[in-house]
């Protein structure tokens, strides 16, 4: 018994010095877990992908346990031994996959991170991850990157996703289609957006420009791989699932935009073939002839012919037939999204008593007890009566005081970042703060009706205008519509 004191107090005197081992020195298991990668101590595994040199060292056990298909690849019957190779995965993406198995790291740098990690972990069947990378998208989706977050939508069949590339498309159509991004898409992608019942624009030649800027993409992206003719579909175009791999692959491709090509203008007479499919959804025949000449004609979309048969239907000869291409949708316009509702209108103008009031800093009521008799999506709210040069904040608050939208306000308008939805059963109050303000208020109650649609409430500024979409519950989209109603005013106090 007396030789085990002398080895007890040997322990004891290593264990307080400085030098501890980690797993003494490290506290939880986390820490450890973190070390481990850090340290790269212990790592029996390599991860090597295709296409690139570069090698991750990792630890087998930690992938196993984080994902079904790694734990199939590492463990199963046919597990490989030393080194695991990934084929069509980013290392980057693979390197925040680990932070997030070893560190629980949840912040994802950008849309571009977030997709080719949303795509990595929906193949290594990884929930959390893409829950993550869901909500991120959802958030982070505006009209530049809505190609990129939309094909991903699509393909990962993410509802929710698609609910929001909705939302953005009914209410920024025509910026998504101008944006040099819309390249990007595959053919069956761009086939569905250009048919999508929410896409509105105020001319058709908007639609035509985006075709332009898509086929010019593929016949750019044609002759740098040295292909003789351009491909008659992109991928997906027979109906077939577009790949995880190639949106993957999509967004890797200068996400920035579409390289201009210096040799664009050699590729018109090309273009007609790469974009034929698409011309019978062109409503060309909703067109003004203006816009028809200034947008259709020079594109190269169309023959010389074609363009002069619609262009003379377009001026009232309607015995002149028509190219095949052109259906029975083409003399149908897209609708507009220009949804407005105004309250407590007012002519400022002609009564010369009224005074604005100018507030350092102020929180007030714009609406109180709002009520619509139909699900809309608020958009924006502006007023001639409340100006300031620096940027206030709106929220949209529930009858539980929850705060259910918020927006930015700026000068005379404020802008939701995405569409707040306000349903019939319940009433709202919208509050403004904001600083160094000159603000014209008045007390009115209120009741506007549009086409059946009856709002509610009290309004606390002459002129405020609403921007608005309805949410059609019977074709499950949403739908637009415009009014300007007249405000019933019962009391008027300031």
């Amino acid at each position: 018994m007396s030789f085990i004191v002398p080895v007890l107090k040997v322990a004891m005197s290593s264990t307080s010095s400085l030098n501890k081992r980690w797993q003494c020195r490290l506290t939880n298991t986390r820490e450890r877990i973190a070390h481990l990668k850090d340290s790269g101590h212990l790592t029996d595994l390599s991860v090597a992908f295709s296409g690139h040199e570069r090698v991750v060292q990792t630890h087998r056990f930690l992938l196993a346990a984080s994902s079904p298909v790694f734990e199939a690849m590492l463990c199963g019957p046919m597990a490989e031994e030393g080194t695991l190779t990934l084929s069509d995965d980013l290392p980057e993406a693979f390197d925040w996959l680990l932070e997030y198995i070893y560190c629980e790291k949840v912040i994802l740098p950008d849309v571009e991170m977030a997709i080719h990690v949303y795509i990595m972990a929906h193949k290594y069947q990884m929930d959390a991850v893409c829950d993550i990378c869901s909500k991120y998208l959802i958030n982070e989706v505006d009209e530049g990157t809505f190609p990129f977050v939309y094909e991903t939508a699509i393909v990962l069949e993410d509802q929710n996703l698609l609910q929001r590339c909705d939302e953005v498309l009914a209410t920024s159509s025509e910026a998504v289609l101008a944006s040099r991004n819309i390249g990007h898409l595959r053919s069956s992608t761009l086939k569905r957006l250009v048919s999508h019942p929410m896409l509105n624009v105020s001319s058709e030649g908007q639609v035509v420009s985006a075709l332009v800027t898509w086929g010019l993409a593929q016949l750019t992206r044609s002759e740098e791989t040295s292909s003789v003719e351009p491909p008659e579909a992109e991928p997906g175009s027979d109906g077939k699932a577009v790949s995880e791999e190639g949106v993957a692959a999509e967004v890797s491709d200068n996400p920035q935009g579409r390289k201009k090509c210096l040799g664009e203008e050699s590729l018109l007479p090309k273009l007609r073939q790469v974009v034929r499919e698409f011309l019978p959804l062109v409503r060309f025949l909703s067109m003004t002839s203006k816009d028809f000449i200034k947008d259709v004609l020079p594109s190269g979309v169309i023959s010389e012919a074609e363009g002069v048969a619609i262009l003379q239907w377009l001026e009232g000869a309607f015995s002149i037939p028509l190219p095949n291409f052109v259906g029975y949708l083409a003399t149908k316009p897209r609708k507009v999204l220009s949804t407005s509702v105004l309250f407590n209108d007012h002519k400022l103008a002609e009564d010369p008593d009224l005074v604005a009031v100018y507030y350092d800093k102020i929180t007030c009521q714009i609406f109180d007890t709002f009520k619509t008799s139909e699900p809309i999506f608020l958009m924006k709210i502006s007023s001639p009566c409340i100006s300031s040069l620096d940027d206030g904040f709106i929220y949209v608050n529930n009858s539980k005081k929850e705060v259910i939208g918020k927006g930015s306000w700026r000068g005379l308008v404020c802008q939701f970042k995405r569409p707040v939805q306000l349903d019939p059963s319940e009433t709202y109050t919208i509050i403004i703060s904001v600083s160094h303000v000159w603000l014209l208020s008045n007390e009115t109650l209120v009741k506007n009706q549009h086409e059946g649609l009856i709002f509610t409430g009290k309004a606390f500024l002459y002129n405020t205008k609403i921007h608005y979409f309805l949410v059609n519950d019977s074709e499950k989209t949403i739908t637009n519509t415009s009014c300007t109603g007249t405000s019933s005013t019962l009391t008027s106090k300031f």
